[in-house]
C-alpha cells in the first residue's frame, strides 16, 4: 500500500521512474502490459488507494504538506456508504473552504467533475 501511495504521490527517483513507465503524460494508468516483477502488487494497492481514478488530495485540493503524516485509509473515511471523517480531516477540508455538511453522500449518483 505504501509503495502504491509513493508511486502516485512521490517525487523520488523510483516514483518518477514508475510514473514514466506505467502512466501516460496525462497521469492515466496505461492499459497495456509492461513486464515488471512488482507492478502487479502496486497496481492492486492503487485500486484500494484510488478506486475511481482520483485521490483525496486531488478531489479536495489538499497539499502534500496538509496530508503529511495523515495515514487514514479511504475505506475508513467512507464506511457503509456514509462519510466518517475525523475532526482533523474535517478541519483540513474546512480550511480549504469545503463544507462537509454539503458534501454529497459517497454512494450518491452525483457524477465526478
Amino acid at each position: 500500500m505504501k509503495l502504491g501511495w509513493n508511486v502516485l504521490n512521490g517525487e523520488d527517483e523510483f516514483a518518477l521512474f514508475m510514473k514514466r513507465k506505467f502512466f501516460s503524460k496525462e497521469g492515466i494508468k496505461i492499459r497495456f502490459h509492461k513486464p515488471s516483477s512488482i507492478w502487479k502488487g502496486i497496481e492492486n494497492a492503487l485500486k484500494e488507494i484510488n478506486p475511481n481514478g482520483r485521490s483525496i488530495q486531488q478531489i479536495f485540493g489538499l497539499s502534500k504538506f496538509q496530508l503529511k503524516n495523515y495515514t487514514t485509509k479511504l475505506s475508513l473515511i467512507i464506511q457503509d456508504g456514509h462519510w466518517n471523517m475525523t475532526s482533523r480531516f474535517k478541519d483540513m477540508l474546512a480550511a480549504k473552504g469545503v463544507n462537509v455538511l454539503l458534501l454529497p453522500s459517497p454512494n450518491s449518483e452525483v457524477v465526478d467533475a
